[in-house]
């Protein structure tokens, strides 16, 4: 059994919690730094380290020799402390939980019209997703991995997949919500996962309830433990 197989092995016990690292092996957008029995260390394409161990001598040992310039995603708390000790970085935001869905295709709403977005949508999404890091909205675009719903030429809502993997940036704007646009927005999403052979994750901030509320409507497995990320303070996300 390779390093690999045995990260899967490790990550597969609590598959919820560690589905962004799961993913990333399944799908070939990373590398896996370090996998046995106590642990799996893997370094996402999008410039993500991901973390999951219980032994706290072999995380330290881990991070001896990273350079502290990567955004982190870890799985225990005492992780977040160990990175805030050794390099300074800090949390975003709060603790996250993951979701998973392993059902199968959702049904639409057939007359809402979702499509990819397009150069001239960047400046738009960039102000509604409220992010000072545009250039990561041109690159998403970029990949043709943001989506969004139109009623005519009028951006009504979008979501898109994030460069670790994950699915995100749903918003929606104010008064086309409670019009199931949202809802929608997702469901064709999750459809694109599974067209792709992707099993659908992402995650939500544990104090989301609206969020969480979403994602249990639509059949997604809720992780038990939390996961964090971690940046150095001058880091953009």
């Amino acid at each position: 059994m390779n390093k690999t197989e045995r990260a899967l092995k490790y990550l597969m016990a609590d598959e919820a919690s560690h589905i962004d690292m799961i993913e990333t092996i399944r799908r070939n957008i990373g590398d896996v730094r370090y996998g046995d029995t106590d642990g799996a260390l893997v370094l996402n394409n999008g410039g993500v380290f991901m973390m999951a161990t219980e032994d706290m001598e072999l995380a330290d040992r881990l991070t001896d020799w990273l350079e502290p310039s990567f955004i982190f995603a870890v799985h225990q708390d005492w992780a977040m402390n160990l990175l805030s000790a050794k390099f300074g970085y800090v949390p975003f935001l709060e603790p996250c939980h993951q979701v998973v869905y392993r059902g199968g295709r959702q049904e639409l709403d057939e007359s809402m019209n979702i499509k990819l977005l397009a150069e001239e949508h960047i400046d738009e999404v960039a102000m509604l997703y409220d992010t000072e890091d545009k250039g990561y909205v041109i690159e998403r675009i970029g990949e043709k991995a943001l989506y969004g719903a139109f009623d005519g030429k009028t951006l009504m809502g979008f979501i898109g997949i994030h460069g670790e993997g994950s699915m995100g940036f749903l918003h929606v704007k104010q008064e086309y919500r409670r019009h199931g646009v949202g809802i929608n927005l997702e469901k064709f999403l999750i459809n694109d996962c599974l067209d792709k052979g992707w099993v659908p994750f992402g995650q939500f901030f544990e104090k989301n309830d609206a969020s969480r509320a979403l994602q249990e409507k639509l059949g997604f497995e809720i992780s038990k433990k939390k996961m964090w990320w971690a940046q150095m303070p001058m880091t953009k996300i």
